[in-house]
């Protein structure tokens, strides 16, 4: 039989009332703001589709009228970061029933599809890139 050694060593100096250093999240990952080229990143990337949103316009409008929104769009996305506070209009999404396949009147063939703000697409999408180099 072979002796083999422990992997594991536990520490031996190690006292229980020792204090255990917290860190909040917040104090990891940091979104200070949104540059310009990242909402233009972020519109470049949206969909173009001629399905309406939840705000009622369809995201190929948005790309088209980019050059005009992109200013209110950084300073609205860098509102809600320093006052973190996500628009709730923003927050609200349509449910779409689609036909899976089989009976029209069984809604168990049925699935959900979520609609959401494109311009909560957009500021998501910006957020997503920021945290993924992040973490």
């Amino acid at each position: 039989m072979m002796a083999t050694s422990p992997i594991y060593k536990p520490i031996t100096d190690f006292d229980g009332n020792d204090e255990c250093k917290s860190y909040c999240v917040c104090d990891l990952v940091k979104i200070e703001s949104v540059i310009y080229d990242d909402v233009v990143l972020a519109i470049r990337e949206l969909k173009s589709s001629l399905t309406v949103d939840i705000d009622n316009i369809p995201s190929f409008i948005i790309k088209g009228c980019a050059v005009f929104l992109i200013y209110p769009l950084l300073v609205l996305f860098n509102l809600s970061l320093r006052t973190k506070v996500f628009p709730i209009v923003w927050k609200q999404t349509r449910i779409i029933p689609v036909l899976k396949k089989g009976d029209a009147q069984n809604c168990k063939n049925y699935r959900p599809i979520a609609i959401l703000s494109p311009f909560s697409k957009i500021f998501e999408s910006i957020i997503h890139e920021k945290l993924y180099h992040q973490v």
